[in-house]
């Protein structure tokens, strides 16, 4: 969407105008005015610190009705080069339509600026600033209330993040396709459905988009509950919103049947219905949605199982490309480092491009002045204190990433939960769904101890309904026979683990992977149980060894050791061949007979790799040890 706006006619509206978009495009609240407006004084208009630290920028505001000169444009350099010593950019915003022999003149001078140590310049033309305006809706109601939305009333939850909402364009779009037809923003049941995907977000970007298209109104409303949201459709009949009299003198009821008979009779308006997320919710959704069908409606939910007629829009994780944008832009008060982008890159999958993780991150690095690097490792040695940090002026999320899911979490049978923690012991990849049934026996125990943990009956749910339920309120998503959990969500989900019933986990997850893992990893026909599986013993084995686990740990460390080595992956192989021997030598003893067949695979694999002189001694030292133990 884009506006033929007018420039504004006052120098000092103009400037205001600036600083404003500098402080939505990098979040610097703190940017400041220079001097008096519209004075001839040496400096700059606009100045702030987006970084952080002491790397300054500044935005020089022309409102001339031609385009600048290069000679007044070189005049601007120097003024702000003598004002404010080391700025890092320099902005010059001009009322003047974009020019191609304006923006090249700029170019030269950035370019002979950058050469010689200086800072880069950038031309702001005014069609850049419209274009920016129209995605910063809150701005232009502010600054051209007539072109905002027409004079529409709206209770959006919050204001647009403009150039800072990254990877959803697409979406935005698809929304369009059928304007017509009820939306049900979900997550797609086969990748990374859960809470903190950015639904509401979304939903509430493209209603600022999109405002001026609905001058009958705009209306966020709270689904969670039936009652919830009879109470919020109930309160649109305010003064400040529908106006209607029945606001002052009617029932709860009685203001509900005003609202949809008033929305009946237009079909100018959009509303969001906000958090559906459980089946009493989307059927309350699905009750509702008919007497709705003049405007245009926008339903976000963690639920995936809608009615048909309700199209359904898969939301997904941003892209790394986004997310590293994101990161980027949004951590605007970081520490800098040479490293920056590669770090953003390694946070954001550290992250698993989860909008919420992101969003949190950045905000707790610029709280604190961090790099990429050192958030990286307070989340590696901290991670529960960094999931539970919140501060709700510097995001746009209701709640930290450690108790977004709690409440999904606490709806789940205990059957669900049981399959959640022992699926979140394990790595961030597809799950065969089938160890959950060859590891039966260990899947009970543990059911056992989370119902008694609960304090909740069994309720001896058959895991395919409980797969079901998981996917239902996509906290995992489900495909040929797989099943991935985010790995945000499994960290949130270890991190409630009791301390005391840490250990016990790890052993259940454990023993569930170790009786899946059959048949014999030098044998490739057994690759198509060991390969997907490979993830997730790595993942297992190390956790059980750092809790001192001993069998079949070291069993499983060897299994990964042979299926390595005969894929030729001979030094992934040793560091597990090495590890099972330390584990075995350390808790059998160096001359069990255990220790001779971890002895024989290691030397086997140094032969492999013609390191002979190294493997003669552990070959000899085994047949030494089998000798003695069977003559």
């Amino acid at each position: 969407m884009s506006y033929d706006l007018p420039p504004p006619r006052d120098w000092q509206v103009f400037e205001d105008l600036c600083r404003d978009l500098w402080v939505k495009l990098w979040r610097d609240p703190h940017a400041q005015k220079h001097g008096r407006t519209g004075q001839k004084q040496r400096g700059v208009d606009v100045f702030g610190q987006p970084a952080g630290g002491s790397a300054w920028e500044g935005v020089q505001c022309k409102r001339y009705e031609r385009q600048l000169t290069r000679e007044e444009i070189e005049h601007e350099v120097d003024e702000a080069r003598t004002f404010r010593p080391g700025l890092r950019r320099l902005i010059v915003a001009t009322t003047t339509k974009r020019d191609v022999g304006t923006q090249e003149i700029v170019r030269e001078i950035s370019d002979a600026e950058e050469a010689k140590g200086s800072f880069p310049v950038k031309m702001w033309s005014w069609d850049d600033i419209t274009e920016t305006l129209a995605k910063h809706h809150d701005l232009l109601r502010h600054y051209y209330p007539a072109y905002a939305g027409k004079g529409a009333a709206y209770n959006l939850p919050y204001p647009s993040l403009g150039d800072l909402f990254k990877g959803r364009d697409a979406v935005l779009a698809a929304l369009d396709d059928d304007p017509g037809q009820a939306t049900a923003i979900v997550q797609p049941g086969v990748i990374h459905g859960l809470g903190g995907i950015g639904k509401t977000r979304l939903a509430v970007e493209y209603a600022w988009r999109t405002l001026e298209r609905f001058s009958g109104g705009v209306f966020f409303v709270a689904a969670e509950t039936p009652e919830i949201l009879r109470t919020s459709l109930a309160g649109l009949a305010s003064s400040d919103l529908l106006a209607l009299p029945e606001h002052r003198t009617a029932g709860e009821d009685e203001a509900v049947a005003a609202v949809l008979r008033h929305l009946r009779d237009r079909s100018d308006w959009l509303m969001i219905l906000d958090n559906a997320d459980t089946a009493e919710a989307a059927e309350a959704v699905e009750e509702l949605l008919p007497r709705l069908d003049q405007g245009r409606v926008l339903v976000t939910s963690r639920w995936t199982s809608w009615k048909p007629g309700i199209h359904e829009q898969p939301l997904n994780v941003l892209g790394p490309e986004d997310a590293r944008r994101f990161l980027l832009d949004s951590a605007s008060r970081r520490q800098q480092s040479e490293n920056d982008e590669e770090d953003a890159e390694r946070l954001a999958e550290l992250l698993g491009y989860l909008p919420l993780a992101l969003e949190q991150a950045a905000a707790y690095i610029d709280r604190y002045r961090l790099s990429f690097a050192t958030y990286v490792e307070e989340w590696q040695a901290e991670r529960k204190k960094v999931l539970k940090w919140f501060d709700e002026r510097r995001t746009h999320y209701p709640a930290p990433v450690a108790v977004t899911w709690q409440r999904t979490f606490d709806r789940l049978s205990s059957g669900a939960q049981t399959v959640l923690r022992l699926a979140s012991q394990l790595a961030p990849e597809p799950i065969p769904e089938g160890i959950f049934e060859t590891g039966t026996e260990h899947v009970a125990a543990a059911r056992a101890a989370a119902c008694e943990e609960l304090g909740r009956k069994d309720d001896e749910i058959e895991l395919r309904d409980v797969l079901a339920e998981l996917a239902d309120v996509s906290l995992v998503g489900r495909d040929g026979g797989q099943l991935t959990v985010h790995r945000v969500v499994q960290e949130v989900v270890r991190s409630r683990v009791p301390e005391e019933r840490r250990r016990d986990w790890v052993v259940w997850a454990l023993e569930v992977v170790n009786a899946a893992a059959v048949g014999d990893p030098l044998d490739v026909r057994d690759w198509g149980v060991w390969d997907p599986l490979r993830p997730h013993v790595e993942r297992i084995v190390r956790a059980a060894d750092a809790e001192g686990i001993v069998e079949p740990t070291s069993r499983l460390m060897s299994q990964l050791d042979c299926l390595l080595d005969t894929k030729g992956l001979k030094y992934e192989a040793e560091r597990w061949s090495r590890r099972a021997l330390t584990i075995d030598e350390e808790a059998y003893g160096p001359e069990h007979p255990i220790v001779a067949v971890r002895l024989n695979n290691l030397a086997q694999l140094l032969q492999h790799t013609n390191r002979l002189n190294e493997a003669e001694p552990l070959m000899r030292r085994a047949l030494d040890i089998d000798e003695n133990a069977f003559g």
